[in-house]
């Protein structure tokens, strides 16, 4: 298998994500608002966030090690509570049990630097290992619906989401492809689950999955390198003819060269025929499909790629579990019709 780095000649790593023009991925008004106090109103029981374009202030540490110095109170409550979050770090397991160990941590949760903690383990952890990061966008984006609360997690989300963006070829380089695939991976996550998932994601992230996908195109050698790039090409097509907040057709500017150089991989792709199995290749002719006007006709790929993988882009099937006696606790009767009680 290729090395990442070395398939994108034009890279610049030294340095990359630095300095004063660096990209916004995210309306920094999203995160400017004061942040409110538990009780309602704004204050400061919670720190402003920063804007986008500010200094990034997470560290690249391992998410057990207690904060320092130790010993205080409130620097115990933060060390064990960080130690419940490991168990949504251990591999695949139920969505519910996600949902139970974020909102434990959510509703114990006092102050700014506990959410700043906990996006500091879930971004740190998913650059390991993905596995469930479609249920950890999901239930966030419920705890983020809580009128007390839950502005202070979606803005601290956001600041880390932006961060870790702007690092990402230094994340590329240090620490390898895995965890660069494994921050795509996440990031699409975000971008697709993290939000109402009935109209279309910020402009600025719909651009940054176009951004991500050009980069996966000159690497094209692995079943999971295909299937994340296609998935990356087909979410863009879709996002791109989603209405907005206001029931409108976003206002996104296409960049439609980019789109069909990005598309040029799979044709080149599958002219040389060398895709080593049948879901490579219907993979890429889903991408040659889109056109960032009408849905992917996806019926049509259901047989052959399996119902899981082909839900990946149907709104009315991303249902979110949630446990009856809590649907009242948060803010979402825009997305009913998604959640599945239990």
């Amino acid at each position: 298998m290729l090395e990442l780095v070395w398939c994108i000649p034009s890279l610049k790593l030294n340095g990359a994500g630095r300095g004063r023009n660096r990209p916004v991925i995210v309306p920094p008004e999203i995160l400017n608002a004061p942040l409110r106090r538990p009780g309602g109103g704004t204050g400061d029981s919670f720190q402003s966030a920063q804007p986008f374009n500010s200094k990034p202030e997470y560290k690249m540490m391992h998410i057990s090690t207690p904060p320092s110095p130790m010993g205080r109170p409130a620097d115990l409550k933060l060390s064990q509570m960080l130690s419940k979050l490991d168990l949504i770090f251990a591999g695949k397991i139920e969505d519910l049990v996600i949902y139970r160990v974020l909102s434990v941590y959510f509703k114990e949760a006092d102050s700014q630097i506990y959410f700043d903690a906990m996006m500091e383990a879930i971004f740190k952890n998913m650059l390991l290992d993905p596995s469930n990061a479609v249920p950890i966008c999901k239930y966030l984006y419920i705890l983020s619906r809580d009128q007390s609360k839950g502005h202070s997690i979606r803005s601290t989300f956001y600041k880390y989401l932006q961060n870790y963006y702007n690092d990402k070829y230094t994340i590329w380089k240090n620490q390898g492809n895995d965890c660069f695939k494994n921050f795509v991976n996440f990031f699409a996550a975000a971008t697709h689950h993290n939000r109402n998932v009935f109209i279309a994601p910020f402009h600025e992230l719909v651009n940054a999955i176009l951004e991500f996908a050009f980069i996966l195109s000159s690497c094209l050698d692995s079943y999971a390198e295909i299937k994340l790039y296609s998935l990356l090409v087909i979410r863009y097509s879709q996002y791109t003819s989603m209405p907005n907040s206001k029931e409108e057709i976003p206002d996104i500017n296409v960049n439609m060269q980019k789109f069909q150089e990005v598309k040029n991989a799979a044709r080149l792709k599958l002219s040389r025929g060398t895709c080593k199995d049948p879901k490579s290749t219907l993979w890429l002719m889903m991408v040659l499909e889109s056109n960032c006007s009408h849905p992917v006709a996806q019926t049509f790929y259901t047989e052959g790629l399996g119902k899981e993988d082909v839900n990946n882009f149907q709104t009315d099937v991303l249902n979110i579990q949630l446990p009856r006696e809590d649907f009242k606790m948060f803010d979402i009767s825009h997305i009913e019709s998604i959640l599945t009680l239990v």
